[in-house]
C-alpha cells in the first residue's frame, strides 16, 4: 500500500472523472475504484438497444448476453486505466 494510511482506500462515485483524476487517486493510495454505476448504466442501455431492434423477442438471452457482453468491455477499460491489466489478486 502507498499512501498516509496503512488501511486500503476505496473511491466511491469514480462515474464521470477524467482518466487523469483516477490515475492520481491510485497514485495517492486508493488501492480500489467503485464503478457499480457506470456498469448498470451500460447494461441498461444495452438492453434498451437490444429489445428496441427487436421487441417481439422475449428470450432472456437475446438481451442478457449482449449487455453482459458490454459490461465485459466497461470493465476491461476500467482494469486498464487503474493499471492493473495482468495483475491478480
Amino acid at each position: 500500500m502507498s499512501g498516509i494510511l496503512d488501511v486500503p482506500l476505496v473511491l466511491h462515485g469514480s462515474s464521470g472523472l477524467d482518466a487523469e483524476v483516477i490515475r492520481t487517486c491510485i497514485e495517492n493510495g486508493i488501492s480500489k475504484v467503485n464503478v457499480g454505476t457506470e456498469l448498470h448504466y451500460t447494461y441498461k442501455c444495452k438492453v434498451r438497444e437490444v429489445i428496441g431492434k427487436n421487441p417481439e423477442d422475449h428470450a432472456i438471452t437475446s438481451f442478457a448476453l449482449p449487455a453482459k457482453e458490454a459490461m465485459k468491455d466497461v470493465a476491461r477499460r476500467w482494469i486498464k486505466l487503474c493499471g492493473a491489466d495482468g495483475k491478480r489478486r
